[in-house]
């Protein structure tokens, strides 16, 4: 089975997907600030639409700023929504390997079909060793 995409395989749309927010969303005492009916909304619309693929928390800024429930929770959503109509790369990044790997097994076990990742931000890496 192959694990990798390769570069052929990157064809068509591929959406980032903004995380929508609850009316509450900016108030810092907000327990879970994730409308996931809008999410789920906004999913549905990409597939109708005829995106080819969805990206989930990229670089809008949600991998960072999302609670550990709210990441979870959107990730869940957003695959069970699409339902394998197109595919969910998740975008699992933290700034520490153990809760990424946590991240990367919770997107696989809920569905997703992809890992949206990036360098480590920390420190300079060419593209072998990234790779």
């Amino acid at each position: 089975m192959q694990q990798r995409l390769t570069y052929e395989d990157v064809t068509g749309v591929y959406g980032i997907m903004a995380t929508p927010a609850t009316p509450d969303g900016d108030d810092v005492d907000a327990e879970f600030a994730v409308d996931l009916a809008e999410s789920r909304r906004g999913a549905e619309a990409l597939v109708e639409d005829g995106i080819d693929a969805i990206m989930l928390n990229g670089s809008f800024g949600e991998a960072a700023t999302l609670t550990e429930a709210e990441w979870r929770a959107f990730t869940k959503a957003i695959v069970r929504t699409v339902d394998g109509r197109v595919p969910v790369i998740a975008g699992p990044l933290t700034l520490n390997t153990r809760t990424t790997i946590e991240r990367a097994t919770f997107a696989r076990d809920v569905g997703a079909d992809g890992l949206l990742l990036g360098r480590p931000m920390w420190c300079q890496l060419g593209p072998e060793a990234t790779y």
